[in-house]
């Protein structure tokens, strides 16, 4: 029976094949061949079945490096010295065996390839089919071609790899058209198609200097990379200066990588009206005026055309342009009509009163009121001489003022530009984040009374350095009692001068910050009637409470305290707050802030205090007859 199978299969060898063919499927040894079949990634009939190409030059990995929010693609360019082709796939024309059979493989000449030179691969040390399998799945490694110096060999290389049948007692080659893997191998460095547009930074293209380049930055350069593109000047001066370390690089460039700090955006209406003709002699001086701060594309431009063309020495040998054109910032609304002059004291209220970087959207709610008021503050310096500049009259009143009518009073034009720059500065120059403009004016979440907690103490010192120079024209604002104050122990009478008198008090034992509705008043009322006595300000009066209300509930506890009496509660009060950061409790009267931390650790500090300050202390508050006092002459335990 098996000699029967043989003749058929013999038959239709000898059907579909020619006669150069039949050595080929001799029953001796089973053919060995690159697969082309529905698993492998090649693609059966298509002419580049058995084509391998890679470009040394284009690979690329993927990886989350720092500061990235995804993988991104990155480029080996020269770090890649070698590159493995996995899942080739081997097949047997033939049958399985129950035994498994090895063979190597070896690279060759391709008859149409005129070069001899085939690149190093690196094949694994052994390759077998596997017993009962009539295919396998390989790999093998390329390495980068180099020339005896050690420089990578730019080109294409053309090669092929096959079976090495020379002592392989199990398989010979099979089929023709699948015995030899082609592999073509490039190391070409294309020239970006966005090069020319800067050559100014990059220089000529050459291909060295371009595989430096990817190697360097792993980016490819293209349009989409802003940092290549918007910025090719920083990147110019990375490159230049990383060159500048490692001058061996260079080396093999065709031309030179220039250095060249101009910013891509030199050119146009900016070079036209704002910095003239570029140079490296005037970028140098930019920079020394500009110290840390960036030259940027932005509406500051204006202003630094101003200053550079202050600074600048005639004979500098470059000049700056006045600049006749228009700011794209120009608001005719607020501003009135464009003229050179005006934008020119615009630009400085905006870039050196409001030091702003750029123009926001809301400028206009905010910097007319600046304007209106450095003018005013030039005029009247300057009285023979006043500024010829014509802004347009703003009498309206704004939104917000009926919300804070309360607390601003009777509606004028120069009451609201204090008020405006005044709470500006203040969002400019001490917010952890960038505030824009007003917001607090017309925020109606923020009551009138954290607003006046928090932001009239700004606008009340605009109004005063304002009214100082301006008596005929003074600004007046409403009375109004700050959130904080407690009538209870502070009293219905209300003035300015009391209320600077309470803090100052606060300040002198200890208090920091801006008293609140948590502030322990009682504690604090019997120290300001005391201290008010003694300066005799007929206008500063505090009530004068039951001693229900100003003895603390757990005096009687510490008997270290003695017999309770005001004048000794003042005395205590006096002699503890600056050692509790100006608020004492019970914790402080029990363990102190201060080592030992323990009740005898305070009746030490009171006794010492009591001994060198006690006839101080009696004479000086004597207008509020202080009952005689003192302390235990022990520590009497806990």
């Amino acid at each position: 029976m098996r000699k029967n199978i043989y003749l058929f299969l013999l038959a239709g060898l000898f059907t579909a094949c020619g006669e150069d063919d039949l050595i080929r499927y001799s029953l001796e040894k089973d053919g060995l061949q690159f697969y082309t079949g529905e698993d492998s990634k090649l693609i059966p009939g298509d002419a580049s079945d058995l084509d391998r190409i890679f470009n040394f030059a284009t690979a690329t990995y993927q990886e989350r490096k720092k500061g990235d929010e995804r993988e991104e693609t990155y480029y080996y360019g020269d770090n890649l010295e070698a590159y493995t082709y996995e899942k080739i796939y081997m097949q047997i024309q033939g049958f399985p065996s129950p035994d498994e059979r090895p063979y190597k493989l070896k690279t060759i000449k391709l008859e149409d390839e005129e070069s001899d030179f085939v690149p190093e691969v690196i094949f694994e040390p052994y390759y077998s089919v596997a017993p009962e399998q009539v295919r396998d799945t390989i790999k093998f490694t390329i390495v980068r071609p180099k020339n005896e110096r050690g420089e990578f060999m730019r080109g294409t290389y053309r090669f092929g790899i096959t079976i090495d049948t020379e002592d392989n007692p199990f398989f010979q080659e099979g089929v023709t058209e699948q015995n030899v893997l082609e592999v073509t191998l490039k190391d070409i460095y294309e020239k970006p198609d966005d090069w020319d547009a800067r050559e100014e930074w990059l220089g000529a293209f050459d291909e060295e200097k371009y595989a430096f380049m990817l190697t360097y930055s792993q980016r490819p350069f293209v349009r989409s990379n802003d940092y290549m593109w918007n910025k090719t000047d920083k990147y110019n001066q990375e490159l230049v200066a990383y060159l500048k370390e490692h001058p061996e690089m260079a080396t093999r460039f065709a031309t030179e990588i220039p250095d060249m700090p101009k910013t891509v955006w030199w050119k146009g209406d900016v070079e036209t009206n704002l910095l003239g003709a570029y140079s490296r002699e005037k970028f140098d001086f930019i920079r020394s005026v500009m110290g840390e701060e960036e030259l940027l594309e932005n509406d500051k431009l204006v202003y630094w055309n101003l200053i550079f063309r202050e600074k600048v020495a005639a004979d500098a040998g470059y000049e700056f342009p006045v600049n006749q054109s228009r700011a794209g910032w120009w608001n005719n609304q607020a501003l009135g009509e464009w003229a050179v002059d005006k934008q020119e004291f615009v630009t400085r209220t905006i870039f050196e009163t409001c030091k702003l970087n750029n123009v926001p959207e809301d400028a206009w709610e905010y910097v007319p009121s600046v304007i209106r008021l450095n003018i005013d503050a030039y005029n009247t310096a300057h009285p023979g001489a006043p500024l010829g500049l014509s802004f347009p009259e703003d009498n309206l009143v704004p939104e917000w003022w009926e919300m804070r009518q309360e607390l601003f009073g009777e509606f004028s034009s120069i009451k609201r530009d204090v008020i405006v720059k005044a709470l500006f500065e203040y969002n400019r120059d001490t917010s952890w984040e960038p505030v824009k403009g007003i917001p607090q004016l017309k925020n109606p979440q923020l009551s009138n009374a954290n607003f006046s907690l928090g932001y009239m103490p700004k606008i009340k010192n605009a109004i005063a350095a304002y009214n100082k120079t301006h008596p005929d024209t003074m600004i007046e604002l409403p009375i109004v009692k700050p959130a904080w104050w407690n009538q209870s122990f502070l009293g219905d009478e209300y003035n300015e001068k009391k209320e600077n008198f309470v803090k100052g008090v606060m300040s002198q034992y200890g208090f920091s910050g801006t008293p609140n509705q948590q502030t322990v008043w009682n504690q604090w009322n019997i120290i300001f009637r005391y201290e008010a006595k003694r300066g005799g300000d007929e206008d500063i009066v505090f009530p004068v409470l039951d001693e229900s209300l100003i003895k603390p509930s757990y005096w009687d506890k510490y008997k270290y305290l003695g017999e309770y009496s005001e004048s000794k509660l003042v005395f205590t009060w006096m002699t503890l707050l600056p050692k509790c950061y100006g608020s004492v409790d019970e914790y402080a009267l029990r363990n102190g802030y201060w080592h030992p931390y323990t009740q005898e650790g305070v009746y030490k500090v009171l006794v010492e205090a009591y001994n060198a300050n006690y006839t101080t202390f009696m004479n000086r508050y004597a207008s509020s007859n202080p009952e005689p006092f003192e302390y235990p002459a022990t520590f009497p335990g806990n």
